[in-house]
């Protein structure tokens, strides 16, 4: 599956058009190497998203081209998540941490 795709798919990044973005922006890496959306990830790989002074970083657990939102979480497995100061955000706290993403994108302003 395309990595673009699977943004979006996974919820990580609300549209995938904004997840073309950010590969095509260096923003996205698999295995410590920067990818363009047409790459094509596999279970297990390590995604990294850095955006503005936040980094996730998570392991593909699934692949599915559709799937529910109560399962989209059931993709990933966060390894690490860090926030402006370096400072490890709870992953009860994730949902809110993605909005702040999907609207720095949307409004090319640095999340708070």
């Amino acid at each position: 599956m395309r990595i673009d795709k699977f943004l979006k798919v996974s919820r990580i990044l609300k549209r995938r058009t904004v997840a073309c973005d950010a590969c095509n922006g260096g923003k996205v890496m698999v295995n410590d190497k920067q990818v363009k959306p047409s790459y094509t990830l596999k279970i297990g790989d390590v995604v990294e998203i850095s955006l503005g002074s936040s980094t996730l970083k998570f392991r593909v657990l699934s692949l599915k081209e559709t799937v529910k939102k109560e399962e989209s979480a059931l993709l990933y497995e966060v390894i690490v998540w860090v926030v402006a100061q370096l400072l490890p955000v709870p992953v009860a706290a994730l949902g809110q941490v993605l909005k702040k993403i999907n609207y720095y994108f949307y409004t090319k302003t640095p999340p708070i």
